[in-house]
Protein backbone atom coordinates (compact mmCIF):
# COMPACT_ATOMS: atom_id res chain seq x y z
CA UNK A 1 0.00 0.00 0.00
CA UNK A 2 1.41 3.40 -0.98
CA UNK A 3 1.19 6.59 1.03
CA UNK A 4 -1.51 7.85 -1.35
CA UNK A 5 -3.73 4.94 -0.33
CA UNK A 6 -3.94 5.95 3.34
CA UNK A 7 -7.38 7.14 4.44
CA UNK A 8 -5.93 10.47 5.57
CA UNK A 9 -5.60 11.26 1.88
CA UNK A 10 -8.99 12.99 2.07
CA UNK A 11 -7.72 15.49 4.64
CA UNK A 12 -8.32 18.32 5.24
CA UNK A 13 -11.83 16.92 5.60
CA UNK A 14 -13.57 19.94 7.09
CA UNK A 15 -13.05 23.19 8.99
CA UNK A 16 -12.21 22.37 12.58
CA UNK A 17 -12.36 26.04 13.60
CA UNK A 18 -14.40 28.53 11.58
CA UNK A 19 -13.40 32.15 11.18
CA UNK A 20 -15.65 34.89 12.51
CA UNK A 21 -16.78 35.72 8.98
CA UNK A 22 -17.79 32.11 8.25
CA UNK A 23 -19.54 31.80 11.62
CA UNK A 24 -21.53 34.96 10.89
CA UNK A 25 -22.46 33.63 7.44
CA UNK A 26 -23.68 30.33 8.90
CA UNK A 27 -25.78 32.18 11.50
CA UNK A 28 -27.33 34.42 8.84
CA UNK A 29 -28.13 31.44 6.61
CA UNK A 30 -29.75 29.55 9.46
CA UNK A 31 -31.83 32.55 10.51
CA UNK A 32 -32.94 33.31 6.95
CA UNK A 33 -33.98 29.69 6.37
CA UNK A 34 -35.99 29.66 9.61
CA UNK A 35 -37.75 32.90 8.66
CA UNK A 36 -38.59 31.64 5.17
CA UNK A 37 -40.01 28.44 6.61
CA UNK A 38 -42.34 30.35 8.93
CA UNK A 39 -43.79 32.78 6.39
CA UNK A 40 -44.25 30.46 3.41
CA UNK A 41 -47.57 28.71 2.83
CA UNK A 42 -47.17 24.89 2.91
CA UNK A 43 -48.42 24.50 -0.68
CA UNK A 44 -46.02 27.19 -1.88
CA UNK A 45 -43.18 25.53 0.03
CA UNK A 46 -44.02 22.16 -1.54
CA UNK A 47 -44.08 23.64 -5.06
CA UNK A 48 -40.80 25.44 -4.43
CA UNK A 49 -39.25 22.21 -3.15
CA UNK A 50 -40.24 20.47 -6.40
CA UNK A 51 -38.51 23.20 -8.43
CA UNK A 52 -35.39 23.13 -6.25
CA UNK A 53 -35.05 19.35 -6.64
CA UNK A 54 -35.04 19.72 -10.42
CA UNK A 55 -32.57 22.59 -10.16
CA UNK A 56 -30.28 20.58 -7.88
CA UNK A 57 -30.46 17.64 -10.27
CA UNK A 58 -29.64 19.80 -13.28
CA UNK A 59 -26.57 21.42 -11.71
CA UNK A 60 -25.32 18.22 -10.03
CA UNK A 61 -25.42 16.42 -13.36
CA UNK A 62 -23.86 19.38 -15.15
CA UNK A 63 -20.89 19.27 -12.76
CA UNK A 64 -20.40 15.65 -13.84
CA UNK A 65 -20.53 16.67 -17.50
CA UNK A 66 -24.08 15.36 -18.00
CA UNK A 67 -26.15 18.03 -19.72
CA UNK A 68 -29.75 17.04 -19.02
CA UNK A 69 -32.02 20.03 -19.54
CA UNK A 70 -34.71 20.83 -16.95
CA UNK A 71 -37.46 20.11 -19.48
CA UNK A 72 -35.91 16.68 -20.13
CA UNK A 73 -35.91 16.04 -16.38
CA UNK A 74 -39.57 17.02 -16.16
CA UNK A 75 -40.40 14.70 -19.07
CA UNK A 76 -38.59 11.85 -17.32
CA UNK A 77 -40.52 12.48 -14.11
CA UNK A 78 -43.71 12.19 -16.17
CA UNK A 79 -42.50 8.86 -17.59
CA UNK A 80 -41.58 10.15 -21.06
CA UNK A 81 -38.09 9.07 -22.09
CA UNK A 82 -36.03 9.80 -25.19
CA UNK A 83 -35.54 7.08 -27.80
CA UNK A 84 -31.80 7.79 -27.91
CA UNK A 85 -30.13 5.46 -25.36
CA UNK A 86 -27.58 7.99 -24.08
CA UNK A 87 -30.17 10.72 -23.50
CA UNK A 88 -32.61 8.17 -22.03
CA UNK A 89 -29.98 7.03 -19.52
CA UNK A 90 -29.35 10.62 -18.50
CA UNK A 91 -33.09 11.11 -17.99
CA UNK A 92 -33.31 7.95 -15.86
CA UNK A 93 -30.37 9.19 -13.80
CA UNK A 94 -31.97 12.61 -13.34
CA UNK A 95 -35.37 11.20 -12.38
CA UNK A 96 -33.68 8.96 -9.80
CA UNK A 97 -31.87 11.99 -8.37
CA UNK A 98 -35.17 13.83 -7.85
CA UNK A 99 -36.92 10.76 -6.42
CA UNK A 100 -34.16 9.96 -3.92
CA UNK A 101 -33.87 13.58 -2.79
CA UNK A 102 -37.61 13.68 -2.14
CA UNK A 103 -37.37 10.48 -0.08
CA UNK A 104 -34.51 11.92 1.98
CA UNK A 105 -36.58 15.04 2.66
CA UNK A 106 -39.56 12.90 3.68
CA UNK A 107 -37.48 10.91 6.14
CA UNK A 108 -35.91 14.07 7.55
CA UNK A 109 -39.34 15.63 8.07
CA UNK A 110 -40.63 12.62 9.99
CA UNK A 111 -37.43 12.29 12.01
CA UNK A 112 -36.42 8.90 10.62
CA UNK A 113 -33.36 9.95 8.62
CA UNK A 114 -30.32 7.95 9.78
CA UNK A 115 -26.79 9.30 10.16
CA UNK A 116 -26.12 10.89 6.72
CA UNK A 117 -22.41 10.07 6.76
CA UNK A 118 -22.83 6.43 7.74
CA UNK A 119 -21.70 3.70 5.37
CA UNK A 120 -25.12 2.02 5.62
CA UNK A 121 -26.95 5.19 4.60
CA UNK A 122 -24.59 5.92 1.69
CA UNK A 123 -24.99 2.36 0.42
CA UNK A 124 -28.76 2.80 0.71
CA UNK A 125 -28.50 5.99 -1.37
CA UNK A 126 -26.58 4.19 -4.09
CA UNK A 127 -28.99 1.26 -4.07
CA UNK A 128 -32.06 3.53 -4.27
CA UNK A 129 -30.49 5.65 -6.98
CA UNK A 130 -29.96 2.68 -9.29
CA UNK A 131 -32.90 0.45 -8.34
CA UNK A 132 -34.85 1.29 -11.52
CA UNK A 133 -31.83 1.39 -13.81
CA UNK A 134 -31.79 -1.07 -16.73
CA UNK A 135 -28.89 -3.51 -16.83
CA UNK A 136 -27.20 -1.67 -19.69
CA UNK A 137 -26.80 1.35 -17.38
CA UNK A 138 -25.01 -0.86 -14.86
CA UNK A 139 -22.66 -2.32 -17.45
CA UNK A 140 -19.24 -0.78 -16.84
CA UNK A 141 -16.59 -0.94 -19.54
CA UNK A 142 -12.99 0.16 -19.35
CA UNK A 143 -9.60 -0.59 -20.83
CA UNK A 144 -9.26 -4.34 -20.51
CA UNK A 145 -12.11 -4.73 -18.04
CA UNK A 146 -15.87 -5.13 -18.02
CA UNK A 147 -18.34 -5.82 -15.20
CA UNK A 148 -21.87 -5.22 -13.93
CA UNK A 149 -22.07 -2.64 -11.15
CA UNK A 150 -23.99 -3.85 -8.09
CA UNK A 151 -26.12 -1.04 -6.60
CA UNK A 152 -25.47 -0.46 -2.91
CA UNK A 153 -22.04 -2.11 -2.86
CA UNK A 154 -18.55 -0.59 -2.73
CA UNK A 155 -15.97 -1.24 -5.40
CA UNK A 156 -13.99 -4.17 -4.00
CA UNK A 157 -12.18 -6.05 -6.79
CA UNK A 158 -9.16 -5.09 -8.93
CA UNK A 159 -11.34 -5.03 -12.05
CA UNK A 160 -13.46 -2.32 -10.36
CA UNK A 161 -10.54 0.16 -10.27
CA UNK A 162 -11.25 3.27 -12.31
CA UNK A 163 -10.19 6.84 -13.03
CA UNK A 164 -12.21 10.00 -13.63
CA UNK A 165 -10.24 12.23 -15.96
CA UNK A 166 -6.93 12.92 -14.21
CA UNK A 167 -8.37 11.93 -10.83
CA UNK A 168 -7.40 8.46 -9.62
CA UNK A 169 -9.63 7.41 -6.69
CA UNK A 170 -8.64 4.87 -4.03
CA UNK A 171 -8.03 1.30 -5.15
CA UNK A 172 -11.14 -0.84 -4.91
CA UNK A 173 -9.84 -2.88 -1.98
CA UNK A 174 -9.39 0.37 -0.01
CA UNK A 175 -12.84 1.91 -0.57
CA UNK A 176 -14.41 0.35 2.55
CA UNK A 177 -11.61 1.75 4.74
CA UNK A 178 -11.97 5.19 3.15
CA UNK A 179 -15.71 5.17 3.79
CA UNK A 180 -15.24 4.20 7.42
CA UNK A 181 -12.90 7.17 7.81
CA UNK A 182 -15.37 9.37 5.92
CA UNK A 183 -18.05 8.46 8.46
CA UNK A 184 -15.75 9.24 11.38
CA UNK A 185 -14.84 12.67 10.02
CA UNK A 186 -18.25 13.79 8.73
CA UNK A 187 -20.85 12.23 11.03
CA UNK A 188 -23.51 14.64 12.30
CA UNK A 189 -24.04 13.21 15.79
CA UNK A 190 -21.35 15.17 17.69
CA UNK A 191 -21.94 18.42 15.78
CA UNK A 192 -24.15 21.43 16.49
CA UNK A 193 -26.22 23.25 13.86
CA UNK A 194 -23.32 25.37 12.58
CA UNK A 195 -21.04 22.35 12.37
CA UNK A 196 -23.64 20.40 10.42
CA UNK A 197 -24.12 23.20 7.90
CA UNK A 198 -20.38 23.40 7.33
CA UNK A 199 -20.17 19.61 6.93
CA UNK A 200 -22.94 19.71 4.31
CA UNK A 201 -20.89 22.15 2.22
CA UNK A 202 -18.12 19.54 2.03
CA UNK A 203 -20.26 16.53 1.09
CA UNK A 204 -19.28 17.09 -2.55
CA UNK A 205 -16.10 15.29 -1.41
CA UNK A 206 -18.05 12.01 -1.24
CA UNK A 207 -17.70 11.02 -4.94
CA UNK A 208 -14.03 12.01 -4.81
CA UNK A 209 -13.46 9.77 -1.81
CA UNK A 210 -14.98 6.69 -3.43
CA UNK A 211 -16.00 7.10 -7.07
CA UNK A 212 -18.02 4.00 -6.30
Amino acid sequence: MTVLETVQRIEPARLEEASEAISDMVAELSAAAATLGKVMHPKTAANLADLVRVMNTYYSNLIEGHHTRPRDIQRALAGHFDNDQKRRHLQIEAAAHVRVQAEIERRAAEGSLPEPASADFIRWLHREFYKDAPEDMLHIKGVGREFIMEPGEWRSKPEHDNAVGRHVPPSSDRVAAFMQYFEERYRFRPLGKAGRIMVLTTFIRLPTATDA
